[in-house]
């Protein structure tokens, strides 16, 4: 799912779903149902308060799959650059 941002739909869902073997018919009742939405939206809430902002973040080189070097969190001295 992460790799594919723009594909959340349900059908995308359920054939990801499939994909991993799950019962395709339990998943998309679950999703259906909102069973486990307040859960989910706490958990993702939780995980933006918690996550650095972009101005928190300096990596030493982008690529076309994602950042090579090492994560560099809130200010540092000008010798870290």
């Amino acid at each position: 799912m992460g790799a594919n941002p723009d594909k959340l739909d349900l059908e995308n869902l359920v054939a990801d779903a499939g994909g991993l073997k799950m019962d395709t018919k339990v998943f998309r009742g679950c999703v259906e149902s909102q069973k486990y939405k307040e859960a989910v939206q706490t958990d993702v809430l939780e995980a933006m308060k918690s996550a650095p902002s972009d101005s928190d973040i300096r990596a030493r080189k982008s690529t076309p799959q994602g950042v090579e070097g090492e994560l560099i969190v809130g200010a540092q001295p000008t010798a870290s650059s």
